[in-house]
Order: C-alpha cells, then sequence, then structure tokens
C-alpha cells in the first residue's frame, strides 16, 4: 500500500476537517490517514497536506507527493 501527501486549499481561519479535505480533494475519505492527521504548512494562506492511499486517489487530478520513509543511518 503506497502512501503520498496531498496538498489543500482551505480559506484562511476557517477550521479544516477531514470530510472537508476529501471534499476539497475530491476523493474518498477514506483514502485520507486519520493518524497522520492534517498538518498545517502555511495555515495564514490557508495550505494544509494529508497522507493519502495513493491507490485510492489514482483518479484525482490533485498532484500526489511521495512521502518516503526517513531512517536514521
Amino acid at each position: 500500500m503506497g502512501m503520498g501527501l496531498m496538498v489543500l486549499n482551505i480559506p484562511a481561519g476557517r477550521p479544516v476537517t477531514m470530510k472537508q479535505a476529501a471534499e476539497t480533494l475530491h476523493i474518498d475519505e477514506a483514502a485520507i490517514d486519520h493518524t497522520y492527521g492534517i498538518v498545517p504548512l502555511d495555515p495564514a494562506q490557508g495550505k494544509y497536506a494529508v497522507r493519502v492511499t495513493t491507490e485510492r486517489v489514482s483518479e484525482t487530478s490533485e498532484p500526489v507527493y511521495a512521502d518516503p520513509v526517513i531512517e536514521p543511518f
């Protein structure tokens, strides 16, 4: 199961929910990793990231960015 990151834009100052994130990205809410949550990138500009299952978002036109595992040497 591959994982990736998607960036969403929500008007600044509004709370962001998983449902709203899924609707904004045009994906099924089940594709979002609820454990990872919604990560604020630039809340003042309304930019947030969510981690998604790449197999479940292949039909979206939104870009999916790599989320590689980072381990110590």
